[in-house]
């Protein structure tokens, strides 16, 4: 199903303003239980490092977060596309990562926004209903319950 989303990683080092790293778009499967389930997956043991670390999943700072999620996404044939920052690609489903970030790594969080359903395009702008927030374990939590909510 055309379901789209837009993932976009961002940080904050110390006290600046955030900045985007990256948006990616997908377009389709973006609901939660699906674009949102792979990105827990993704995200989960990930770690953020200022200074490159020779272990799995470590990314060293939040750019080559952004560039892992995207590579992976293509490895797993979900044929991303990077956009410009604030694209609207009729996005049902926004996934926020941010990294606050600075000389000892990162803490990573997210969160979702859903919008009306679109069609060819339209209405991306209107995703802006913020359905969950907090720590890529809560994130984890939350993708379980909206599993078990379509179970029944």
């Amino acid at each position: 199903m055309g379901t789209r989303s837009i993932t976009t990683v961002t940080h904050k080092w110390d006290n600046d303003e955030p900045r985007v790293d990256a948006t990616i778009y997908r377009h389709w499967d973006g609901y939660p239980t699906c674009h949102g389930r792979w990105l827990a997956d993704f995200l989960r043991d990930a770690v953020v490092t200022n200074g490159k670390v020779d272990e799995p999943k470590h990314f060293n700072g939040p750019g080559r977060l952004a560039a892992g999620i995207c590579a992976q996404l293509q490895a797993d044939e979900h044929d991303p596309d990077l956009v410009e920052a604030g694209a609207v690609m009729g996005q049902e489903y926004e996934y926020r990562v941010h990294v606050d970030y600075g000389m000892s790594g990162g803490k990573v969080s997210v969160t979702v926004f859903d919008g009306p359903m679109t069609m060819f395009g339209g209405g991306g702008e209107d995703c802006n209903n913020q359905i969950f927030s907090g720590t890529v374990k809560e994130f984890e939590a939350f993708i379980q319950s909206e599993e078990k909510r379509e179970a029944v």
